[in-house]
């Protein structure tokens, strides 16, 4: 939804999603505030760390894979 991360298909490549991904982790911190509660590396670059924020409630993270050119936003309710 963000023009500078690419609009189609036509546009997806892997720096766009190290972007997109290092975007979405910085939105979490803004909104939630605070560092995340977990960080999982995937690889020595600090770009491909996944992030997770816990609450009572659930987890919000922020997932990425890089083979399928991917990245989310994720949202677990329950334990």
């Amino acid at each position: 939804m963000r023009p500078e991360f690419g609009g189609s298909w036509n546009e997806v490549s892997a720096a766009n999603e190290h972007a997109r991904h290092c975007f979405h982790k910085g939105l979490l911190q803004d909104i939630f505030g605070r560092p995340p509660d977990n960080h999982v590396s995937w690889g020595p670059d600090k770009r491909d760390e996944d992030i997770s924020f816990r609450f009572p409630w659930g987890e919000v993270s922020a997932s990425t894979d890089f083979k399928g050119y991917s990245c989310g936003i994720l949202i677990k309710y329950g334990s």
